[in-house]
């Protein structure tokens, strides 16, 4: 069965609010078999008819489906993809559309979220904000968010669990490659953890890797890209935060060289923070991982329109 899209009806999707809530309150076993593991459920409850005409439900031989994964954190439901999905294989394989909307993962957006400080504003920016998930939490700080991303796919989403978590009326979700789509606009706080990966080089990367994926072969294509635009975006006092998931040596990574060869005369001050207390991770374990979990197991040749 195809499925359906999620809704832009505001009533409706305010409705599933208390349908999740009561859901993860009353039964979080079923929750998470429905919204973490796929695994169907009897559609017995009524309310999963409200869920269904959301898009959020689907329905087969009497039983229930997650088409999204449903995240809750800290008071907040998040709607986005499945990174994998149990349905969506094609030749034993899993696949991923181009533009899917990409997962919560605790090393990155959960701990991005945790380590958003203790800021306040007018106006902020999630940049390649994806499901939205960070900009939900910047509404607590600032009068005004603007959350951004190039993926079409990812704008409804962000939409969606703006007004899901009562938020519609403080970010706008915009789609937009970078800044394009703005003019006179200046940020108190910009923040992003967009596509940092380092993947192989090909002739069409956008027809072959999610579009929250590629960073090109060393990782740093995008973040070269928003630091070279950035800074006419910002007002006086400003700050900015990201996530650098690109290449480097045992001293720096190439997002650190790129600073220090373009804005070492710029008045800005640079903090980095690492996960580990080796700084970044050698590619070896890297490869390890790679070859254990993601080799032969995954389809480079992605389809968007694969169901």
């Amino acid at each position: 069965m195809k499925r359906k899209e999620l809704t832009k009806d505001i009533k409706l999707i305010k409705k599933c609010r208390k349908i999740l809530i009561d859901l993860y309150s009353n039964d979080i076993n079923m929750f998470i078999d429905l919204f973490f593991y796929e695994n169907p459920v009897k559609s017995e409850n009524e309310n999963f008819k409200i869920l269904e005409q959301a898009g959020i439900l689907r329905e087969e031989n009497n039983q229930c489906f997650a088409n999204v994964m449903v995240f809750p954190f800290r008071g907040k439901l998040i709607v986005t993809d499945f990174l994998l999905s149990l349905y969506k294989k094609k030749n034993g394989k899993f696949t991923r559309g181009l533009d899917d909307v990409w997962v919560m993962f605790p090393h990155e957006t959960l701990l991005f979220i945790e380590r958003l400080d203790n800021i306040r504003g007018k106006i902020a920016l999630d940049m390649a904000s994806g499901s939205g998930a960070i900009s939900l939490f910047l509404a607590e700080r600032f009068e005004k968010v603007i959350a951004l991303d190039i993926n079409p796919k990812a704008v409804k989403y962000a939409r969606f669990n703006a007004v899901l978590n009562n938020l519609e009326n403080k970010i706008t979700n915009i789609q937009s490659d970078l800044f394009s789509e703005f003019k006179d606009i200046k940020f108190d706080y910009i923040c992003w953890n967009g596509p940092t990966v380092a993947l192989p080089k090909v002739k069409e990367p956008e027809k072959v890797y999610p579009l929250y994926t590629y960073g090109g072969p060393d990782g740093a294509e995008f973040t070269k890209r928003f630091l070279d635009e950035v800074f006419t975006h910002v007002n006086r006092k400003f700050k900015i935060k990201w996530w650098d998931g690109s290449l480097g040596d045992s001293n720096q990574s190439v997002v650190e060289q790129y600073i220090r060869d373009n804005f070492s005369k710029s008045p800005i001050k640079v903090t980095i923070e690492f996960l580990n207390k080796r700084r970044g991770v050698p590619l070896k374990e890297y490869d390890k991982l790679y070859v254990k979990y993601c080799l032969n197991k995954f389809d480079l040749s992605q389809d968007k329109n694969e169901e």
